[in-house]
């Protein structure tokens, strides 16, 4: 599946899953993900996912950014990852990806942020059904 209709089918499939919304009840801000050379601004209100922008995004904000190859993000959405891309920090630790930016917001709401990049991976493995 294409990264950018993995991430064009997020806000729906993310804003659709009540545990996922509750977990994220308490984040207001702005994230980035870049897949490659293409990033994808996350805006999340209230535990929902705004419209997801993508392209060049030089003058919009953000409190912290995950950045990886394709093959890295392809192989974090597999269904079994290899040791060291099960998790964003593993593939940080190991050199696979960066997390820069505001570490506060991230640790803060962290089990959503990994609620809602694991269900990147749902999506991508189910062709966006």
């Amino acid at each position: 599946m294409e990264v950018e209709a993995i991430f064009a089918a997020l806000p729906a499939r993310a804003n659709e899953d009540p545990a996922l919304v509750r977990a994220g009840r308490h984040m207001h801000g702005e994230f980035l993900i870049e897949v490659g050379e293409r990033a994808f601004h996350l805006p999340v209100t209230a535990g929902r996912v705004g419209a997801v922008v993508t392209g060049p995004l030089r003058l919009r904000s953000w409190s912290f950014a995950i950045r990886g190859a394709e093959s890295v993000w392809r192989e974090f959405w597999s269904a079994l990852p290899a040791p060291g891309f099960q998790d964003i920090f593993a593939m940080s630790r190991y050199g696979h990806a960066r997390i820069e930016g505001d570490l506060g917001p991230l640790l803060t709401h962290l089990r959503y942020v990994k609620g809602l990049l694991a269900l990147t991976g749902r999506i991508a493995r189910e062709g966006g059904r």
